[in-house]
This record gives C-alpha cells, structure tokens and sequence, in this order.
C-alpha cells in the first residue's frame, strides 16, 4: 500500500490498517488518513505514551 510505503520512507515506525473479511472470504485492507471515521475519539494514545492525531 501506498500509505505503507511513504510511513517507511519518512521514517515512520508504526502503520494503522484495517482489515476485513467479506462474504467470499476474501480479506480486504484499508487505510483511512485518521480514524475518525471509524472511531469517535479526537486523540490515540499509542504504546510508550507517543500520541497519534485522529
């Protein structure tokens, strides 16, 4: 994923997908700029304190 390689190129250590299984059983990965979408929180508080912008 595009997402995946541009995190690694700047020096991202950590990558957030989704992944979900449809009714052909086939896995799908997906990538939202924030997670707000999916989420209702304003802040992800990640391991080792750094915090993420949702």
């Amino acid at each position: 994923m595009a997402t995946v390689d541009k995190a690694a190129r700047i020096g991202g250590v950590r990558v957030e997908n989704d992944v979900r299984r449809t009714r052909e059983d086939e896995l799908v990965v997906l990538h939202d700029d924030s997670v707000r979408r999916t989420t209702d929180v304003e802040h992800l508080k990640l391991l080792g304190n750094e915090g993420c912008p949702a």
